[in-house]
């Protein structure tokens, strides 16, 4: 190597095992081996294939971040809050690292495939939980409820839609974890932690984002009360308002008799009128045979 004789010692790993794992474990043996070595025999790492995956690796966390970062200022542009961008927010990082837990228990590893899949998997995370915090937010809103029992009745309402949504996403991503062959070995890991993810993320919209919407989303306008308002009524301006509303109050009541009794004898009159003088044949020959009138030629 470099003009000078030399040694090459190519290490494999098994099929199955970590590729990181086994090139970080060669390294720290030959650190322990390089001391016992004589004084003219060097080591020298020539190639390392872990040194691509790391940076797939690293660009994929980063990936990660920047989505969960862009989605939240999405959500925020659209709600226009703080608070509830960050419970809508909070849903991404919740939902990732309690799909770490099911990866581990399936024996999965935090590979390019895995990380592809968390990386997709930012935005569909946070669906669920901005579905069901917009209506918890229009409860508070539009219908005035206090934000814990519009919290319960928010996600009862939207909870069979989101729980659609949710089922059929996994009947997309599931079966890619039941494929076989080759394709199957390597899109595996990738059905089942993109399904892990997505089935976490209802459970998240269900728990963690109504109990978060009851304790931080406040009402921003209270409900109006139906008398006025001290600062209104302070006011001269307010008491003039006030004095001409009470006016114009009794001003419709002590003249709405009046008009309803103009308007019941005009009706009167219109009755008798026609029933004076009749329009139809029939009523004709009724008059007249009262009266013994014949009817002939």
């Amino acid at each position: 190597m470099n003009g000078q004789p030399a040694v090459t010692l190519v290490v494999s790993k098994q099929s199955g095992q970590n590729t990181v794992a086994v090139a970080d474990a060669v390294k720290e043996r030959l650190a322990e081996l390089t001391p016992n070595l004589p004084h003219d025999v060097k080591t020298q790492i020539v190639g390392d294939q872990t040194i691509f995956i790391k940076a797939a690796l690293h660009s994929i966390n980063l990936h990660l971040i920047e989505g969960s970062i862009l989605a939240a200022i999405v959500v925020f542009v659209f709600l226009w809050n703080f608070r509830a961008t960050f419970i809508a927010s909070i849903a991404i990082p919740t939902s990732i690292v309690a799909t770490f837990g099911l990866m581990a228990a399936m024996g999965f590893t935090l590979n390019q495939i895995t990380m592809l899949a968390l990386t997709l998997m930012v935005g569909i995370v946070i669906d669920d939980a901005v579905v069901v915090l917009e209506n918890i937010f229009r409860f508070i809103e539009e219908k005035g409820m206090p934000p814990f029992q519009a919290a319960i009745e928010g996600t009862r309402e939207i909870g069979m839609a989101v729980t659609a949504t949710t089922l059929s996403l996994l009947a997309v991503f599931l079966p890619v974890g039941f494929m076989a062959g080759i394709v199957g070995r390597f899109m595996s890991s990738f059905g089942f932690t993109s399904s892990f993810a997505i089935a976490v993320s209802l459970i998240v919209s269900f728990t963690l984002t109504p109990m978060l919407a009851a304790r931080m989303i406040k009402r921003k306008h209270a409900p109006a009360a139906k008398g006025p308002s001290p600062e209104t009524s302070a006011s001269p301006e307010g008491e003039k308002r006030s004095s001409l509303a009470e006016f114009k109050d009794k001003y419709v009541q002590a003249h709405r008799p009046q008009k309803v009794r103009a308007r019941k004898l005009r009706l009167r009159r219109r009755v008798r009128g026609a029933a004076r003088w009749p329009s139809s044949r029939t009523s004709t020959y009724r008059r007249n045979r009262k009266r013994g009138a014949s009817i002939g030629p």
